[in-house]
């Protein structure tokens, strides 16, 4: 049995943390619970019922670190350099309570990835109306492009390393557009802050229009992962879109990146 004790980053860090260790416990018929997931529930396919196994597991979510530390033999960090292998070896054979962002199983994970995608499915009534706006504006396109613009945290994360302002992503969505000179492009503009959509407005043209959702995170995530191809930042909120919509993805890396279409790749973990 495995339990995860510790919530490492927001929503999509977690769903990566929480599908690793799915994709791994499935493989080896490991019993897992992860209490730190509740709070998100509601957002994805129902899930198993609470037991009271379940119930008494999200007592310890509460615990201070040092405390948890007491239970000495039964708990394990995983972002612990080379805890990672570890972990792995030691799981299969004893029952843990663990945390940890940097825990992975790159092969289980696409061994079991449609399971993951179904486990993980997004709940259909909480976007019924987001899913029905977008394929009435998808129908007049041949391209819908998602456009991620993380703000927020990235202005010190990395040192802003991938803070771009408003010109940096209308530069994006223009080599875009030159990149697909014969289709009718949809660019659909998530982001984590309020933009100034009037920033955007030499940006449209006959064959380009831009919408705006301005959704909570789990609609816009839903509507990335209903695109053709996903542009954004460095963020595992465009890569669990990609993974999730099997959508082709490209992650940002600079102000002055150049697109290249041939290094759009649909996430797999």
């Amino acid at each position: 049995m495995t339990v995860i004790i510790r919530k490492c980053g927001q929503t999509c860090n977690r769903l990566f943390q929480f599908a690793h260790f799915y994709a791994y416990c499935k493989e080896y018929n490991i019993e897992l619970f992860n209490p730190t997931f509740w709070n998100l529930k509601k957002y994805f396919s129902p899930q198993k019922k609470e037991n009271e196994k379940a119930r008494f597991f999200s007592i310890l979510t509460a615990l201070p670190r040092g405390v948890l530390c007491l239970i000495r033999g039964k708990i394990m960090n995983i972002d612990s350099q080379g805890k990672n292998e570890e972990a792995k070896d030691v799981l299969r054979r004893n029952d843990y309570l663990v945390w940890g962002w940097e825990f992975r199983d790159f092969q289980n994970f696409v061994k079991h990835a449609a399971e993951i995608r179904q486990h993980f499915a997004i709940n259909a009534e909480l976007v019924k109306e987001m899913s029905s706006e977008f394929e009435h504006r998808r129908r007049e396109f041949d391209v819908a492009v998602g456009v991620h613009i993380r703000r927020g945290d990235y202005r010190t994360w990395a040192e802003g390393r991938y803070y771009y302002d408003d010109e940096t992503y209308i530069s994006f969505m223009r080599q875009m557009s030159k990149l697909l000179p014969d289709n009718k492009i949809l660019f659909i503009v998530c982001s984590n802050e309020n933009l100034d959509q009037t920033q955007f407005g030499n940006m449209e043209a006959e064959n380009v229009k831009l919408w705006f959702p301005k959704q909570n995170f789990i609609n816009e995530l839903h509507l990335l992962s209903k695109c053709d191809k996903i542009i954004g930042p460095p963020s595992t909120y465009s890569h669990w879109a990609s993974f999730y919509g099997e959508v082709p993805c490209l992650h940002l890396m600079s102000r002055d990146h150049a697109i290249d279409l041939q290094d759009f790749k649909v996430c797999s973990g």
